[in-house]
């Protein structure tokens, strides 16, 4: 019996599942079964899939399309091994990712769910993305704004997630996986190593694009009853917009009004969550430097359609802004919005 089992969910995948395959056969640990479940596909993914002589794979048919999260709980039901590593059919994992997270999950015994940071591809372009935190109450409050990990990059305790019943909603289809996080963080700790070991493929098919208006509904929904059920609070329906667009989906605010909309739902929520979660010092350190960075970030971002008045706000709001950044980094901030602004007059 393998020690890990990798899943990966296919549908109409024959662009990409070669490639995503070839990285997981490619591995440089090789105690594994790679579990491969077809959701039907109309293209050639099957025989893609059935080309690779490999004993390790084994293939799985639904019989019909029975959606994102039923297939993934097929793939889990049939894993066997120790840990459970899942892999989405248009990414890739570079060749030490399951070496390094077998090795960090035999060490950490006290970790229920690992990811690592990624890379993303974009035209052929690879990207270094910002490393995720990787403590879990770090990780934790990051969940209350946004999804901090990439399915692609998670590896768990399969026995111990079977007990805590923890399985993808299909209810929450194209979003069950950070729905997934919520519960898996209150079940057990959650860590990240704190290297990019998983290539994130951008492309027109990504479910992020060919349903953004679905799984952004979708995810406002897991996120307002992620709100309610570990924090036991609700914002208003501006304070939670606001926080929607600045914070979650990462654009800059469209009026000073949102900017600050948005920094106060985010003390709202910093507020209950250290209250909530009983953190110690250092772990209320942490978390405020955490709320204070991902405040900085937005008004950043925010600078480039509110100019320099943006970064007036930051000291606006006590809560968030214990903890400023960097001189280096505010300058940075300030140099990179004068130099966007130049240009767009240049362009003009």
């Amino acid at each position: 019996m393998p020690r890990l089992s990798i899943v990966v969910g296919t549908y109409n995948a024959a662009a990409f599942i070669e490639a995503t395959i070839a990285s997981i056969l490619g591995q440089t640990y090789r105690d594994f079964e790679l579990i491969v479940v077809d959701d039907a596909s109309s293209d050639d993914t099957v025989s893609r899939i059935a080309a690779f002589n490999d004993s390790r794979i084994r293939l799985i048919r639904n019989p019909t399309n029975i959606g994102v999260a039923n297939t993934r709980n097929v793939g889990a039901d049939a894993a066997t091994g120790e840990y459970l590593a899942m892999n989405d059919h248009d990414d890739v994992s570079l060749p030490t990712r399951l070496e390094r997270q077998v090795a960090f999950l035999d060490e950490r015994r006290d970790v229920l769910l690992a990811a690592t940071g990624l890379y993303s591809m974009r035209d052929g372009k690879r990207t270094a993305e910002e490393m995720p935190p990787s403590a879990h109450h770090v990780l934790r409050w990051r969940l209350m704004t946004h999804s901090p990990i990439c399915h692609s990059s998670i590896c768990v305790r399969l026995p111990e997630m079977r007990r805590a019943a923890l399985r993808y909603d299909p209810t929450c289809d194209f979003g069950d996986d950070f729905d997934l996080y919520h519960r898996t963080a209150a079940a057990g700790r959650l860590a990240t190593l704190q290297s990019r070991l998983v290539v994130y493929r951008w492309h027109a098919n990504n479910a992020s694009q060919v349903r953004n208006a679905e799984m952004n509904a979708r995810g406002a929904r897991m996120l307002k009853r992620a709100h309610e059920n570990y924090l036991g609070m609700r914002l208003d329906d501006e304070a939670f917009d606001a926080l929607w667009r600045v914070f979650t989906m990462f654009l800059p605010a469209r009026s000073q009004q949102e900017l600050r909309a948005a920094g106060h739902a985010l003390a709202l929520l910093l507020a209950r969550h250290v209250a909530v979660m009983k953190l110690d010092r250092r772990e209320r350190e942490d978390v405020e430097r955490s709320a204070s960075r991902q405040w900085w970030q937005a008004i950043s971002r925010s600078a480039g359609t509110l100019g320099a008045a943006a970064f007036s706000e930051f000291g606006r709001l006590r809560e968030v802004s214990r903890f400023p950044p960097p001189f280096a980094m505010r300058l940075r901030s300030r140099l990179s919005w004068r130099a966007r602004r130049l240009l767009a007059g240049s362009a003009g």
